[in-house]
């Protein structure tokens, strides 16, 4: 168990709105699954109901329609959101024609106010029967009328001020099913650059040859410091956040900054693999186009020593053939460095996504600087 103040949960909520708001990851039918999958594992169905239903039907302030458009998406969420239903209700009788009756009489039927309409998808009723964001009884129930949930809502203790030293400290148990679900969003995330970030690339090459962002977020030797806190590099108001933050301590004692440093040297890592792989590929090409150009001499050779009479006329032929070897093998070198460009572009992306759910000070998301 980890202490709330960990914000473990939290940042695994927000990646997961990060995900479903993206451009780009937030039409895979995936994502949505495993944010339901994640809220049900924590006992929120009332919150995944809402999930499903911005996937499948829209929602909210800034409705734009449904979050996932694809039909074998759609179905696999629906069936999802049916055995959500019937697992709640202890109803497995409920057919996923009534869900979807009940979602169109309950939701896509009314037009109200977007406080209205969220308190409308906070109550949307499955057969008749609400959905409450606890995990219910099986005992048979009738639907809570306005002035009980008042009253129960009365009922429930103010909250303690975070001030209070002596207000109880709330735990939650970590899973590894919630621990993969998010590194499964991170890099499905990582793995698609949006549009308008490549869009930013493309403005700053102009009509160049692509390069590597520079400078470059790590390097083989970490920088010198004139002071260990590192205010010479980022700042006072940075490094004493990020001081902070690596003295942190869960409530059972152990270093939030150890894991910190752990992200940290990860993403380092990354980009040694990532160099080390970009060097690979240019030594594998080099040592190709000199055993092409060894094979090309020995048929030119070959062809000279039995031109004769047009031996000038072979040469010559042989010469403009050379050079387009050599003009040929300068582009595919050319490919590759700006492919291997593009390659530290989403490496850049991809760690900046990581730094950022990390929620590590100076990171707000992508960007194309470093």
């Amino acid at each position: 168990k980890l202490n709330r103040s960990s914000n473990l949960n939290k940042s695994a909520t927000e990646v997961y709105e990060q995900a479903t708001n993206c451009p780009v990851a937030g039409g895979m039918g995936k994502i949505w699954a495993e944010y339901t999958q994640f809220l049900e594992e924590r006992g929120r169905p009332r919150t995944a109901q809402k999930i499903y239903l911005r996937a499948l039907v829209g929602g909210g302030v800034a409705d734009t329609g449904p979050g996932v458009t694809d039909l074998a998406d759609q179905d696999m969420l629906w069936n999802g959101f049916l055995r959500m239903m019937q697992s709640l209700r202890k109803n497995p009788d409920l057919t996923l024609e009534d869900l979807k009756k009940a979602v169109g009489k309950e939701h896509l039927g009314q037009s109200v106010t977007p406080a209205a309409s969220a308190d409308s998808t906070d109550q949307i009723q499955t057969g008749g029967v609400s959905v409450p964001d606890q995990p219910v009884s099986s005992m048979p129930s009738e639907p809570p009328k306005q002035d009980e949930m008042e009253i129960e809502e009365a009922k429930r203790p103010a909250k303690r001020s975070r001030w209070d030293q002596k207000a109880s400290v709330e735990t939650e148990t970590v899973r590894a099913s919630s621990i993969d679900a998010v590194a499964g969003v991170l890099v499905a995330t990582s793995n698609n650059m949006p549009s308008d970030i490549e869009t930013l690339w493309h403005a700053r090459d102009g009509g160049s040859l692509p390069s590597r962002p520079e400078p470059p977020m790590f390097t083989a030797s970490p920088p010198k410091l004139g002071d260990p806190s590192g205010k010479d590099l980022v700042g006072n108001e940075t490094a004493l956040k990020i001081l902070t933050m690596l003295t942190a301590k869960t409530h059972d004692g152990k270093s939030l900054g150890s894991a910190l440093l752990d992200l940290c040297n990860a993403c380092w890592m990354m980009t040694a693999l990532k160099e080390e792989e970009i060097l690979k590929a240019q030594d594998s090409l080099e040592k190709k186009i000199i055993a092409d150009r060894e094979a090309m001499e020995v048929d030119l050779d070959a062809r000279a020593s039995v031109a004769g009479g047009a031996l000038a006329a072979v040469q010559q032929a042989n010469e403009k053939e050379r050079n387009s070897f050599t003009a040929q093998s300068e582009d595919q070198r050319k490919q590759l460095l700006a492919s291997g460009a593009w390659e530290f572009r989403k490496l850049l992306y991809t760690q900046q996504i990581i730094l950022s759910s990390a929620k590590l000070p100076g990171f707000e998301g992508p960007t194309v600087d470093s």
